[in-house]
């Protein structure tokens, strides 16, 4: 469904740092643009929170539904607003405003 709405280069990766394709070895070449977290509802919430936590140190957009990747991407592709996406990521409690 996300190909199709224009997303490309998709991965699907790990938090453990002992699996040869883990989302920290993609942050660390600087290879991801934007992060979707879909649990399973047994799924522990401590992957969930850790994945959000990545995604603000990172500054990279965070979606925790495939319906909300596929808005960005269908609104992406009819402002053709992809080449020059900008956004505000969000602060961290701890963050003092510049």
């Amino acid at each position: 469904m996300l190909k199709k709405a224009g997303v490309t280069n998709l991965e699907k990766t790990s938090l453990d740092r002992n699996v040869k394709k883990n989302i920290f070895d993609y942050l660390d070449r600087k290879e991801v643009a934007l992060i979707v977290n879909t649990t399973r509802p047994r799924k522990r919430s401590i992957d969930s929170t850790h994945i959000r936590r990545v995604a603000l140190l990172h500054n990279l957009p965070y979606f925790t539904t495939v319906e909300g990747t596929l808005n960005l991407a269908r609104a992406l592709v009819a402002t053709d607003s992809g080449k020059n996406l900008s956004y505000e990521p969000l602060k961290l409690p701890s963050e003092k405003p510049c």
